[in-house]
């Protein structure tokens, strides 16, 4: 783990898509732990996994909201909005 680890994280030039790839899949990895976690903890308690994943897609949903925000004032006109982005919400 902490070669794969010490290779997405490094500086090297070339391999970016492996480095991409790479973070991709510890996001993957420890998210999946994460709720793994919470369902052996938690199967009892229906109510808070379900307060588990509206916080979860709260979180999401700011996440994604921030950057779409940011390339909108970056623009000067509606037309230029973030090339493949929805002017939808």
């Amino acid at each position: 783990m902490r070669v794969f680890a010490g290779a997405v994280l490094s500086d090297e030039p070339g391999g970016l898509k492996r480095r991409i790839a790479g973070m991709y899949t510890l996001l993957l990895a420890f998210n999946g732990g994460a709720w793994l976690w919470a369902l052996v903890a938690f199967h009892r308690y229906p109510a808070v996994l379900g307060t588990a994943f509206l916080a979860y897609c709260l979180g999401l949903r700011h996440a994604v909201r921030q950057p779409t925000r940011r390339c909108y004032a970056a623009v000067s006109s509606p037309a230029q909005t973030c090339r493949g982005r929805s002017l939808k919400r």
